[in-house]
């Protein structure tokens, strides 16, 4: 029986691989839809700069960004005492900006690099202050302006991920420009150590704790100007209401809303990978279908001498059904190989030239075992169609 079987599938050859790829292809659009939804979700994610906590807030005054440099606009202090006494509030980040010229010098490798740069004070228990070392906080939107804007564009300008900056040196100078070329009433310059990179932090700029910058101006004769912008956490998501009545006239952003936008942005995402996929999936499906009743077509004799013997056997089965099991299973044993040899070998390639030309993302990779588990899921649906067609024919010659 097994060598009329294969006789068979050799016979008709260029039929036999039609069938085969269709199933091949059903499964790397499966398995390629679900490595690309993952990772779309991973860049959307990484790009929601507010992050995933939906206690965050926000709070700034009712100006536009260039009313920051003057000392008399941004939060009144009556209002960020309001803030601070807030019960409902916790973990009180209040940011300001240094109103002068700073100077920061950074080292990478052998060579280093000082530009103005702009400086914000935030309170002191927003960086982790250890001993001997003044710690120093940026951005994750500044990571990577830097990486999509900067990096590359000569050899000086590597691509760098925030685990390496981690730990960096730089000195600042407050009231020194380098761009202004002024180095008239100078503070003597200090090191700090980059030790905290977040979204709590200004999008464009260097934050140090608020007693090290007022010691520095306090050199140079100069004072800290308004809060511009607060960070604060509510104890629960329940209190949203009660805070924008406690402080009207303030614009508070909630980073719940932002992380409703994001679920709404990765559920479109998913939508049109999911319409894109079930759409080539189902071309190659409904192929698969057509060939496999043409297949049951030839197979009409033997139908009919299982329906006037009564052959319940596996056997009969096997005359009926194991040609197209046998392709199911090659077809996903190919895919199988084929995603994993992707995942392991082209998957790491690719992301490298993603890190040096664009930026440093958590990219997702899927593991051997979840490659298994899939092809298992679409050799158990191909095993339920095949089966299902088999019985219709069977019932129809029983007939």
């Amino acid at each position: 029986m097994f060598s009329f079987f294969f006789k068979h599938i050799f016979k008709h050859f260029s039929r036999s691989i039609a069938i085969v790829f269709s199933i091949f292809f059903v499964f790397l659009v499966g398995i390629f839809g679900i490595y690309a939804y993952q990772n779309v979700q991973a860049v959307i994610k990484h790009f929601s700069y507010l992050g995933n906590n939906p206690n965050r807030l926000t709070i700034s005054a009712d100006t536009n960004i260039l009313n920051i440099f003057s000392k008399e606009e941004g939060l009144p202090e009556e209002k960020i005492q309001e803030i601070e006494q807030d019960e409902n509030l916790e973990n009180v980040q209040i940011f300001r900006l240094v109103q002068i010229p700073v100077s920061a010098k950074f080292w990478f490798f052998s060579f280093a690099l000082e530009s103005d740069i702009p400086v914000f004070s935030v309170t002191d228990s927003a960086l982790e202050n250890k001993k001997n070392i003044i710690p120093v906080g940026m951005s994750r939107t500044m990571v990577d302006l830097y990486n999509t804007q900067f990096a590359g564009s000569s050899k000086f300008f590597p691509q760098m991920s925030a685990e390496f900056l981690l730990g960096q040196k730089i000195e600042f100078t407050f009231g020194k420009s380098k761009i202004f070329n002024s180095t008239n009433n100078i503070a003597t310059p200090i090191t700090g150590t980059l030790s905290a990179i977040n979204n709590d932090f200004p999008g464009f700029g260097i934050v140090l704790p608020e007693s090290i910058v007022k010691q520095k101006l306090e050199e140079i004769s100069f004072s800290l100007g308004a809060p511009y912008k607060i960070v604060a956490y509510m104890k629960n998501p329940g209190l949203r209401d009660t805070i924008i009545k406690n402080h009207p006239g303030l614009n508070i952003r909630f980073s719940m809303d932002d992380i409703k936008k994001t679920e709404e942005k990765i559920m479109i995402a998913g939508l049109i990978l999911w319409g894109i996929g079930s759409f080539l999936a189902g071309m190659f499906i409904v192929f698969f279908c057509f060939l496999l009743f043409g297949y049951f077509r030839e197979r009409k004799n033997y139908f009919q001498m299982i329906s006037l013997f009564g052959l319940k056997s596996y056997k009969s089965y096997i005359l009926t059904i194991g040609e197209p099991l046998f392709f199911s299973i090659f077809g996903i044993l190919f895919g199988i190989f084929v995603s994993i040899f992707f995942m392991q070998n082209i998957h790491p390639k690719l992301i490298q030239i993603i890190q040096e030309k664009w930026i440093f993302l958590n990219h997702i990779s899927l593991s051997v075992w979840e490659i298994l588990i899939f092809g298992i899921i679409v050799f158990v649906s191909f095993f339920i169609l095949i089966f299902i067609l088999d019985w219709k024919i069977r019932k129809k010659y029983e007939k």
